[in-house]
């Protein structure tokens, strides 16, 4: 290894200081910031779709958190070249560092990155896009668009029976062209489209439930359906329903029913100059009698007696 002895340490010392970067990006897309939580759902039909887009273009691939984190790879092994680099010629810290960097420039720009790693393969970053914030990435390569291993990285091979190694490994590498390799990018762009569209790839419930709830709140005294959930989180109507069950253990109309009924309470308390009927129309009934069943129902009492009890309580 020579004088490159240090060279590790200095990469890992500048992943560090793109992760601390990263850190500050993720807490610009928290939830307290208005966006969603990006806690990312890989269902299993993408492992299928991964496995046979890496057979056909020979790549390699995989999903990652906005962090870094490896969410799921292809099947595909790690190319022997690469193993030679990352254990005999640079180590990892090279690695991590390039895939940190173009994760963070990727965040940044919201767009795809074709571009040359430290070792001289073509590779690439696509965000994964889901209401309009990057909930992750997917980054493919391992292709070659050289002919030859680039000289810095041979300089730094130390013993050359590690240069002959990797030399025999390079050739191994798919050989294409920079052109052709952004255009399998772009159908791995289109891949991410796709499974975010067929929700194949999704954020979990909680951000879902949030919204939801928030929604529910600003709109009780209006007609709410799961269309309209659908709608404001962009998921299909079951996906919503299953997530809103998954959480709370309660259907949409149970959940909405309770809120309705919650907020009746409050106000009978917040505005007792409110008759029965009034409070009714504020919490989403149009008919009166019919809220009075529902209540009595839910409470095991009617809301008038409901509303006495309540303000005998409040003066005691």
């Amino acid at each position: 290894m020579g004088h490159y002895g240090n060279f590790d340490y200095v990469m890992d010392e500048i992943a560090l200081s793109y992760e601390f970067d990263y850190n500050k990006r993720m807490r610009s897309q928290s939830p307290a910031h208005g966006s969603p939580s990006l806690d990312l759902i890989l269902h299993d039909e993408l492992q299928s779709l991964l496995d046979q887009l890496e057979a056909v273009f020979q790549v390699r691939a995989g999903f990652f958190s906005p962090n870094g984190e490896v969410l799921r790879l292809g099947r595909s092994r790690n190319a022997p070249y690469c193993e030679i680099i990352q254990t005999e010629v640079f180590g990892m810290g090279p690695c991590h560092a390039s895939d940190v960097r173009k994760q963070g420039e990727c965040m940044d720009s919201m767009k795809p990155l074709c571009y040359q790693c430290h070792a001289g393969l073509q590779e690439a970053v696509i965000p994964v896009m889901i209401d309009e914030c990057v909930a992750g990435f997917m980054m493919i390569g391992q292709l070659r668009a050289l002919k030859a291993i680039p000289e810095k990285v041979l300089n730094a091979c130390g013993e050359s029976g590690v240069r002959v190694r990797l030399e025999r490994a390079f050739k191994i590498i798919p050989y294409i062209t920079e052109g052709k390799f952004e255009a399998i990018s772009g159908l791995f762009g289109m891949l991410v489209e796709y499974a975010v569209s067929k929700e194949i790839v999704a954020l979990r419930g909680d951000w879902i439930w949030e919204k939801v709830n928030r929604y529910l709140d600003a709109n009780l005294k209006r007609k709410v359906c799961l269309h309209d959930l659908s709608r404001i989180t962009g998921r299909s109507a079951s996906t919503v329903s299953h997530a809103l069950k998954g959480k709370s253990g309660k259907t949409f109309k149970r959940i909405l029913k309770d809120k309705r009924l919650d907020r009746a309470d409050a106000l009978m308390i917040e505005r007792p100059d409110l008759g029965i009927g009034e409070i009714a129309r504020e919490v989403g009934y149009e008919d009166s009698l019919y809220f009075s069943r529902v209540y009595h129902k839910r409470r095991g009492s009617s809301p008038s007696k409901a509303r006495s009890s309540k303000s005998k309580n409040a003066t005691d």
